[in-house]
């Protein structure tokens, strides 16, 4: 798939991405719209965009993920490199 294109279509707006039974860290929002954020330290520590907007600093890297497909190239990669599946 080309870059960025990942379970998406042009057609789709932020609206309609639905990150179905994640929760938000910061403000509790179930289930996350748009985009969702993954700490890749923290077991199991995701931010909405409106959360994540609002915090100035994280003490550790966020993966900004755009569609809930793309979870499943990310839990392959981190896989490769030992982290828990219990991350994702």
């Amino acid at each position: 798939p080309e870059h960025g294109s990942v379970g998406t279509s042009p057609d789709t707006s932020l609206d309609d991405v639905i990150h179905a039974h994640v929760v938000c860290d910061a403000c509790g929002g179930s289930p996350m719209i748009g985009y969702r954020f993954k700490c890749v330290v923290r077991n199991d520590y995701d931010l909405c965009a409106s959360c994540e907007s609002k915090s100035h600093t994280q003490p550790y890297p966020m993966i900004k993920i755009y569609s809930p497909e793309q979870t499943q190239y990310i839990h392959g990669i981190f896989q490769q490199f030992g982290f828990p599946t219990s991350m994702w």
